[in-house]
């Protein structure tokens, strides 16, 4: 067990404290990478390129590491008052002198460190894999167009590589999330005319029962690098010119761009979304979609030969001008369905604050489009962006959103937080950034034509100095 003893003598196990008392904003970091590295260090005694996948799975999947960094975070911010730490025996020697906190050694254990909900997860991913390659083998082109292949999830891969998607083969992988919203997109491409193929990592049988015997670090991470590793090599044999792909979320895809590149093949990573994930990724060139995200990838030695940069927002103002209504409508985001407590609660604390606000003023709410788990709110829901800006004149609010780079156009974002939640590493540091407090005073401003515009505008600037950015 691990947990944590406050100054006023409550004990709070470890998963408690992630959900009542510390953002997941804290997690996109080099100090949060370092803890990840301290605990390879310490347990799993994997090596080379299997200790770079238990890191990163351990950066995506480990409610322990986020402790971890937590207690390190909390070192410096007083946001709960802890007097000590109880740690597993390996890990309070490992933590020992890097928390300041009175670290007290439990002669237990430590569980698994990488959280999976059941070994059935497993058994799903293995299964739906195997499919998509029989569903490939039977529908797959001979060769992929110009040598090239997209790595194809859903409509985001469109927003990231369009240009590249006419020239190349769109290779559907596995889209767990939400199939609808894949299969939307594939009828989509069809239309298109584009050259589509279906494929998915070669995971391995006896891999899986492995896991299913026995939940290890070393058997998740040999099941994930095993399978990726496989991969990589089918792809080489296509010897391909370029591949293109968003996986940074991926802990073992590295080693598929590693094959790649060592075989001549040009390798694209695109960023998918506003995050920082695993600090070992691979490629050729790694697209940004913010300042943040090319100051902490270029900072690991090992990406040293990475070639950053941003990608092409193609930034074109609106008419800031029109006469349209305003309405303020808050922009979800689908921290429930990831476990991330802390931020839902804060979201649905500021969705009910908004909710006030409908007598006087024009609310809407948009759901991220994995989204799954809704607000119980008397707030209007709206579907699209299109029916927002055809009606109305928006000013978006929200938590976090990747919308901010690719909804620009149809009006200012507005960031809200508290005082440990902040969007400043996930986005960038000199955006609209307010407390929920602050949230009537800030409807009333945006209010005002004049204020809108200026907003609108700044926002506009701050986009083109970050189109401007590479390391």
């Amino acid at each position: 067990m691990t947990y944590v003893k406050t100054a006023d003598g409550k004990i709070l196990e470890y998963r408690e404290v992630l959900d009542n008392h510390i953002p997941n904003s804290i997690f996109n970091n080099k100090m949060h990478a370092n803890t990840c590295e301290i605990i390879a260090n310490n347990i799993g005694n994997l090596k080379g390129d299997k200790r770079r996948v238990f890191v990163n799975l351990l950066f995506m999947r480990s409610n322990v590491a986020k402790f971890l960094t937590a207690m390190q975070f909390l070192q410096e911010n007083n946001f709960l008052q802890v007097k000590k730490v109880f740690l597993p025996h390996k890990l309070a020697k490992a933590f020992q002198d890097i928390i300041r906190f009175k670290v007290v050694s439990l002669q237990e254990a430590p569980p698994c460190l990488i959280d999976f909900p059941s070994n059935s997860r497993f058994a799903a991913k293995y299964v739906v894999h195997h499919l998509y390659r029989l569903f490939g083998r039977f529908y797959n082109p001979q060769r992929p167009k110009n040598n090239a292949i997209v790595r194809t999830f859903v409509e985001v891969t469109e927003t990231l590589h369009k240009d590249r998607l006419t020239d190349s083969l769109c290779l559907f992988f596995p889209f767990s999330l939400k199939i609808e919203r894949q299969w939307s997109f594939l009828k989509k491409c069809r239309r298109s005319g584009y050259q589509i193929g279906f494929w998915g990592v070669p995971y391995s049988f006896r891999d899986l029962i492995k896991i299913i015997l026995d939940r290890s670090e070393k058997n998740i991470v040999n099941f994930e690098y095993n399978g990726h590793l496989r991969q990589g090599r089918e792809f080489a044999k296509l010897k391909l010119k370029n591949y293109y792909t968003e996986d940074d979320y991926d802990a073992s895809v590295f080693l598929i761009a590693d094959i790649l590149q060592e075989n001549g093949c040009n390798v694209v990573n695109a960023a998918h979304g506003t995050g920082q994930f695993g600090p070992y990724i691979a490629c050729s060139v790694f697209e940004a979609l913010n300042r943040p995200q090319i100051s902490y990838y270029s900072s690991f030695e090992h990406n040293c030969s990475i070639k950053f940069l941003m990608q092409d927002l193609q930034l074109q103002k609106q008419d800031l001008g029109n006469s349209l209504p305003r309405c303020f409508v808050f922009v979800h985001s689908n921290f429930k369905e990831f476990g991330i407590n802390f931020s839902a609660n804060l979201q649905t604390l500021i969705v009910n604050k908004l909710s006030n606000f409908v007598k006087d003023y024009k609310i809407l709410i948009k759901y991220h489009p994995n989204g799954k788990i809704f607000e119980n709110t008397n707030i209007e829901v709206v579907e699209t962006w299109e029916e927002i800006t055809e009606k109305y004149s928006p000013v978006f609010f929200t938590l976090n959103s990747t919308s901010f780079f690719t909804n620009y156009r149809r009006g200012p974002f507005v960031f809200l937080g508290d005082e440990i939640f902040t969007p400043f590493d996930r986005i960038d540091r000199d955006i609209e950034f307010y407390h929920y407090n602050e949230l009537e005073q800030v409807i009333k401003n945006y209010s005002e034509d004049v204020y809108y515009k200026r907003e609108f505008e700044k926002q506009f600037r701050l986009l083109d100095k970050i189109q401007k950015f590479v390391k």
